[in-house]
C-alpha cells in the first residue's frame, strides 16, 4: 500500500507469501511504484518506518539503498481511571462540535500538516 501527499510516495503496508519469495515479487512492485512516482512527478519515496526486530524488512528497504534515520517517539502519559482528561482538544471539544464540516475540513488540514 503506498499513499501520496504533496511531493512524496510512501510505502506504508506490503505482505508477502513465502512460497513465492524466490521469484522476489515485492522487489517487482516496488520498482514499479519507483518507475510510476517518477513518472508522475514525485520527488520523493518514503520506504517508512521498519521495527527494530524486523530483520527481513529492513534488508529488503536497505537494498534499495534507502537512507535510514533513528525514529523518537514522545507520549503523554495516559490518565488514571476516573481523572478528567484536560489537554487543549479536550478543552476545545465543545468548539469543534458546533463548527461546519467544511470549517472542519480545513482545520484537519492544518493539524495534520503539523501534527500527523
Amino acid at each position: 500500500m503506498f499513499l501520496l501527499f504533496k511531493d512524496t510516495v510512501y510505502y506504508k503496508f506490503g505482505a508477502s507469501d513465502e512460497a513465492h519469495l524466490v521469484h522476489r515479487p515485492n522487489h517487482g512492485i516496488m520498482w514499479d511504484a519507483i518507475r510510476w512516482a517518477g513518472g508522475e512527478g514525485y520527488r520523493v519515496l518514503d520506504f517508512g518506518r521498519s521495527d527494530l526486530d524486523g530483520e527481513g524488512l529492513i534488508k529488503f528497504k536497505r537494498g534499495w539503498a534507502t537512507e535510514e534515520s533513528d525514529l523518537r517517539y514522545y507520549r503523554t502519559p495516559a490518565s488514571t481511571a476516573g481523572e478528567k482528561n484536560t489537554g487543549v482538544l479536550e478543552k476545545m471539544k465543545p468548539v469543534f462540535q458546533r463548527l461546519p464540516v467544511p470549517v472542519l475540513k480545513v482545520i484537519g488540514k492544518v493539524l495534520y500538516e503539523h501534527a500527523g
